[in-house]
């Protein structure tokens, strides 16, 4: 079986085409979180076990690993490479994101007017940007920081949790939010760039205010100055 012909089942049953170097780039991530002396080299040398044993036990018997099957494979080529500091981390972070799914999972049962069925298409799409700077511009500004996966939104993400606020001030239907995601998403309608930052944030939820984008007040007093500083300092 040639390189190209390896595919890998996702979680949610997708099959989809086999990459050493997302394995590659999963094991330095944890090398470096864990402060272990190693390269990418280092890393790049234990994905390569990693297939090796993935050839062996699957492609080779005409089986397709699982994502969660290449993960415990690398839990232990690490441990056997004598990298049990970065084993560690590689398992935390495991955990972390299972933890983060399960939130997803649990936000999407409370938001089902956007099914993950129907974000599925999507989130595997290349950011719909024309331009670089439109998406330096987008990361700069929009994607907000995801603690617990140590990375920033993608564009899906964003829209998604925009869109889902908007959705949550009046009644909307499926029907609705999902052309309202589709046209956002492509960049046919644009929400407030404020909304983009703070929209289903804890801000948002205390202080609707915190979405305004554009406002002005005549200053004829001191308590206009009091109303602006107010609207700074909530986002």
């Amino acid at each position: 079986m040639s390189k190209s012909d390896m595919t890998v089942i996702k979680r949610d049953e997708r099959e989809v085409a086999y990459s050493r170097d997302k394995i590659t780039k999963a094991i330095y991530r944890a090398m470096i979180e864990s402060g272990e002396d190693a390269t990418e080299d280092d890393a790049e040398q234990v994905a390569l076990d990693v297939e090796s044993d993935l050839i062996l036990e699957f492609y080779n018997e005409d089986q397709i690993p699982k994502v969660e099957e290449i993960q415990d494979l690398v839990e232990e080529k690490l441990m056997k490479a004598a990298y049990v500091t970065t084993a560690k981390a590689y398992i935390l972070y495991r955990n972390k994101r299972q933890k983060t799914r399960l939130k997803r999972k649990k936000d999407r049962q409370e938001n089902p007017l956007l099914s993950n069925d129907f974000l599925s298409k999507y989130k595997h799409q290349p950011n719909p940007f024309p331009t670089e700077l439109g998406e330096f511009i987008y990361y700069r500004t929009y994607s907000r920081w995801l603690e617990e996966e140590q990375r920033r939104e993608y564009w899906w993400e964003t829209v998604k949790r925009a869109v889902e606020y908007n959705c949550s001030l009046a009644p909307t239907t499926k029907k609705e939010a999902e052309k309202l995601y589709d046209n956002v998403y492509n960049l046919n309608n644009f929400l407030a760039g404020r909304t983009l930052w703070t929209a289903s944030t804890e801000s948002s939820k205390k202080y609707g205010m915190s979405n305004y984008n554009c406002s002005f007040t005549v200053i004829d007093s001191f308590k206009a100055y009091q109303d602006l500083f107010y609207l700074l300092m909530i986002g």
